[in-house]
């Protein structure tokens, strides 16, 4: 059932998006999160702001994979993690701001990853998410890098879509919205 609903907000998602039908667009100033608590359909228009669980977001850009590698070959210096042996990409966001606050990973318009950072640049530099070393495949290493990065190639020619919140409030934002939406793909620890 929750992979109906996933596919049904995935196509929600493209039709807004290639008609341009949002509620971001009709004049309500934002979009609503769609869905209920018992399932990962939670849908967002794609305009350059929407309104995710009673926090205003705005669009930081897509991802686009640029080089592929895995490290499958390679000694990383010890035990691999549950994602170290997957695919990776190199990426960038550029214009993306120093400070700090919560972001989403969206794709077809549907929340699929919930985060939190001190640093929206950082986060998403080649030091973070856009670039997976090999310490980051072993046991200890940044295995939510790996796993996010790895979903970059594992859903190309879909793109994910960020869009982020900036406050210093970031922990408790990000554990909020956790526990409003406890089903998204990507998260397994819900506070």
């Amino acid at each position: 059932m929750i992979e109906w609903i996933a596919l049904a907000g995935a196509a929600y998602g493209i039709y807004n998006w290639l008609t341009g039908d949002s509620d971001s667009e009709k004049g309500s100033g934002s979009s609503s999160s769609r869905g209920g608590s018992g399932g990962s359909n939670y849908s967002i228009g794609s305009g350059s702001s929407v309104n995710f669980g009673g926090y205003n977001f705005r669009f930081a850009g897509a991802i686009d994979p640029d080089e592929e590698y895995s490290y499958a070959d390679y000694e990383v210096g010890g035990p691999r993690n549950e994602y170290g042996n997957k695919r990776y990409c190199t990426f960038s966001l550029p214009g993306l701001p120093s400070s700090s606050g919560v972001y989403l990973w969206v794709r077809c318009g549907v929340v699929e990853y919930i985060g939190k950072t001190n640093n929206f640049r950082e986060r998403f530099s080649h030091t973070g998410y856009g670039h997976i070393s090999p310490y980051n495949c072993r046991k200890g290493g940044q295995t939510t890098n790996c796993k996010m990065n790895s979903a970059v190639v594992d859903i190309y020619p879909d793109q994910f879509w960020i869009y982020i919140h900036e406050t210093e409030d970031y922990s408790r934002v990000e554990t909020e919205l956790l526990r409003k939406y406890s089903n998204t793909r990507y998260n397994k620890q819900i506070p």
